[in-house]
């Protein structure tokens, strides 16, 4: 989407683009070469026909295109299309005007409740099937309309019926939109509650078709022109679908419509087509709403071609007359299949009538075709050409053949005429004359007759035989004379009728053109619904995204109102767009300043780094990389400065971002951090006792102080870290360590376990360890701290005090054994006194 203020050019140019089509009087012109090359390239790459639409309504979505694409004309377009593959399917989507949703046309689906479904249903069976098929369904609205309807009149009735609703398209986003059967939350307004609750489902973007009516529908892709059409229906729709065909394609698909349908199969069209060319199969059930029955089903699908066309196509110039109607009967004459026909059932008529002469004519005496001896009996005219029979014949002869004819005329049934005297260069013959009624029903149901001459005397017992006519010489002028005034009246008849006719036709011609103008109305008015549809989708979409936006800007007022953090923005030249109430501490800024330089204002960290200021922004500005920068301000408060590139809705650097945050916190808190950690070190290093830091996942040293380093005899921490610890033990204490390291794991602590220790040269450091694990906010184990004291001091003092122990006690010992002496001594004198 265009940005707004991009949006005016932009109109004003698609607006006051000229015409692709017009002339300078307004009236639609193209060039169909041009139009055809882009309809053939359509075909070619999405196998989408559309060269039997009616070219004006695709002429004026092809301009619609060359607007939009800014091309000049149509040349200049198709390069466009084929050099960019998402044109043709964006092209094709134009010619597939989908205009459709439930329900559409309310009065036209309160005709079908009413009258039509209820029929429907009542004359079926449980168990069986109702048939219908949706042609150019689209997206499925009207499928589903349709099987809601049927299943609302099958519940009514209680019928349990198996309905099946085929719905086909040439377009196959339509048909998988279909297939899904989800639609937008708008489609509640065309729905009733009733029918919303009880057929769909809510979801998160909308509603679903449920599954019952979900199966009774099924989509598939089928062009009516070229695909084969269904057949034995129960209904056909076919909605404003052919007001887009040409006059010849419209017949061809009315002709699958109706081969389509069973007897008694409802066919629906759009309100502004109808069945005029097949007007005798079908008899009307609503007029205005255009809902029809077949009265009279096909067995076969025709060409959609009239007879009378496909036979005068290179015939027409064999013969003229003044009425049409002959010229018609003449040009079926000429039709090879036709003559082949006639001349079957010659054959046979003469075959059974063991020979002779016969003429085949229409209703007015017109010879179509002749067999036999027939100049026996007839003569041309003195003057002039005529192919009419009554012409050629003798006059008495020719008032036997009317009054035989007009009896076979009458009665629908062949009729015999016997021993008819005919008089032909002084000779007379006797001859019975035949007139049979024939009716092919390949002439438009006309009824021709064979009439034929026989010599010879043969038995028709089982024909009715007409009374013999001897009429006298007056009784013959007055025939004479009442012949001459039919044959004027029919003259005169016959030009009333071919001047009816000829009205007929221009009033026929006067209604096609009409009906042609309305369905070209009803295409225009079906393109603006689509592109009046899209303009609403587009609003919508539009307010909605206005209401996103102004919901944004709120926040984001109240935002840039709210943060403590000064941000300023900057356009490419530097000038200010918008700002923080918090800016104001390192820039006096009012709210009149947007727009001004932001080098004409002074800042709160000095004259010196304004111009490194603006550099940092102008590098910025070309690399789109972030700058950030530790800076004090005047009164000494510490603030992090970012700049950042100011990106635009096309993703292109359009000016910067400057933000002020302040970190004086931050900062106090940090100098407070290094001062600790000094002193940490300080006593960590400087401690009398060793220090080892382990990771606990390898067990190596990561840490050690000097006094470990010392103590153990090595040069330097390096030659300790990375050196697993428990190398740094003899076996007993190896062992010990392991036992206890689950421990530390789970209690955290180790407290005065006695250790062994092992120097760099061999020699053993006893020791006293203390452990303590370290963990980080989650509780996870970082390293365990191993904090020894050299107890060899101890262990010295230890030993000497018990070797002291030892003299001691081994002293105690000779003293006692001397008192023992000595006492023993003393008693001895004692007992001899005594």
């Amino acid at each position: 989407i265009l940005p707004v203020e991009q949006m005016g050019p932009e109109l004003i140019e698609f607006i006051s683009a000229p015409p692709v089509f017009r002339n300078e009087n307004g009236d639609l012109q193209f060039e169909e070469k041009e139009l055809n090359k882009i309809l053939n390239y359509i075909d070619e790459k999405a196998g989408l026909d559309f060269r039997e639409y009616k070219y004006a309504t695709l002429a004026r979505r092809v301009a619609r295109r060359v607007n939009i694409c800014k091309c000049k004309n149509l040349g200049e377009y198709y390069e466009y299309l084929t050099s960019a593959e998402e044109e043709v399917e964006i092209l094709y989507r134009e010619f597939l005007i989908g205009v459709t949703k439930f329900f559409r046309d309310d009065k036209v689906w309160e005709k079908l409740r009413k009258d039509v479904f209820p029929k429907m249903i009542a004359e079926k069976k449980d168990g069986e099937a109702l048939k219908v098929w949706d042609v150019a369904c689209s997206t499925g609205e009207e499928a589903y309309s349709f099987a809601m309807c049927l299943h609302e009149e099958m519940e009514n009735q209680g019928k349990n019926l198996e309905i099946k609703i085929f719905a086909t398209d040439i377009s196959q986003p339509h048909l998988d939109i279909g297939s899904k059967g989800i639609y937008p939350e708008s489609i509640v307004a065309d729905i009733s509650k009733d029918l919303l609750l009880k057929y769909f489902l809510s979801k998160t973007n909308g509603y679903q078709v449920s599954e019952k009516i979900r199966r009774s529908v099924i989509f598939s892709r089928h062009n009516i022109i070229k695909n084969p059409p269904f057949s034995n229906m129960d209904m056909v729709v076919c909605r404003n679908l052919l007001i887009y065909f040409q006059n010849s394609i419209q017949r061809k698909a009315m002709n699958m419509l109706h081969y389509a349908l069973k007897k008694e199969g409802i066919l629906v069209l759009g309100t502004s087509e109808s069945v005029q060319s097949h007007k005798e199969y079908f008899s009307e059930i609503d007029r205005k709403w255009k809902i029809f029955k077949n009265i009279k089903p096909s067995t076969r699908i025709k060409n959609g071609i009239s007879h009378a066309t496909a036979a005068g196509g290179s015939n027409s110039t064999l013969i003229e007359r003044n009425s049409e109607r002959e010229r018609k009967k003449i040009r079926t004459q000429a039709a090879n299949p036709i003559k082949q026909k006639l001349q079957t059932e010659l054959n046979e008529t003469i075959l059974e009538q063991f020979g002779g002469a016969s003429v085949f004519v229409d209703s007015d005496y017109n010879i179509l075709q002749a067999v036999g001896e027939f100049r026996k009996y007839a003569n041309l005219p003195v003057s002039g050409f005529s192919i009419n029979l009554l012409d050629m014949l003798e006059k008495d002869l020719k008032y036997i053949v009317q009054s035989t004819f007009n009896k076979a005329l009458q009665e629908n049934k062949r009729m015999v005429y016997r021993d008819v005297v005919i008089e032909q260069k002084n000779e007379k013959i006797g001859a019975d004359i035949v007139i049979k009624p024939f009716k092919d029903h390949s002439l438009e149901g006309e009824t021709n007759y064979v009439i034929t001459f026989i010599e010879k005397e043969l038995n028709f017992s089982d024909v009715d035989e007409v009374p013999k006519i001897s009429p006298s010489n007056q009784t013959k002028e007055y025939v004479a004379s009442l012949e001459h005034e039919l044959k004027t009246t029919k003259e005169d008849l016959q030009t009333s009728m071919e001047e009816i006719e000829t009205s007929n036709e221009e009033l026929q011609a006067a209604n096609e053109e009409l009906l042609a103008s309305n369905e070209e109305l009803q295409s225009t008015n079906e393109e603006l619904q689509s592109v009046n549809e899209e303009i609403n989708t587009v609003n919508a979409e539009n307010i909605q995204k206005v209401d996103d936006l102004a919901a944004l800007n709120t926040d984001m007022n109240n935002l840039l109102k709210s943060t403590d953090i000064g941000v300023i923005f900057l356009d490419p030249d530097f000038k200010i767009r918008k700002f923080t109430p918090a800016i104001k501490k390192h820039f006096s800024l009012i709210n009149g300043d947007i727009g001004r330089p932001i080098d004409n204002f002074t800042n709160s960290f000095g004259l010196t780094r304004k111009q490194s200021f603006l550099d940092r922004c102008q590098k910025v500005l070309e690399t789109g990389k972030i700058l950030e920068k530790h800076i004090v301000s005047r009164e000494g408060r510490n603030y992090l400065q970012r700049i950042s590139p100011y990106m635009d809705s096309g993703n292109e650097i359009d000016g910067v971002v400057i933000s002020f945050i302040d970190i004086e916190t931050i900062q106090k808190s940090k100098e407070k951090l290094i001062a600790s950690e000094k002193r940490f070190k300080s006593f960590y290093e400087d401690d009398p006792v060793l220090h080892v830091s382990v990771d606990p996942k390898t067990s190596k040293i990561v840490h050690c102080n000097k006094k470990a380093v010392q103590n153990l005899g090595y040069e330097t921490k390096d030659d300790l870290i990375g050196m697993p610890v428990h190398e740094l033990f003899d076996k007993d204490s190896q062992l010990t360590a392991m036992k206890l390291k689950s421990s530390i794991r789970k209690s955290g602590e180790l407290i005065n376990l006695e250790q062994n220790m092992i120097t760099s040269k061999g020699r053993i450091l006893p020791v006293i360890i203390n452990a303590t694990a370290e963990k980080d906010e989650n509780d996870e184990l970082l390293t365990i701290r191993y904090t020894c004291v050299d107890i060899s001091a101890l262990k010295k003092a230890e030993e000497q005090l018990k070797e002291q122990k030892n003299d001691l006690e081994r002293a105690n010992r000779d003293l006692e054994q001397f008192v023992s002496i000595c006492s023993h001594d003393l008693q001895e004198p004692l007992a001899t006194i005594k």
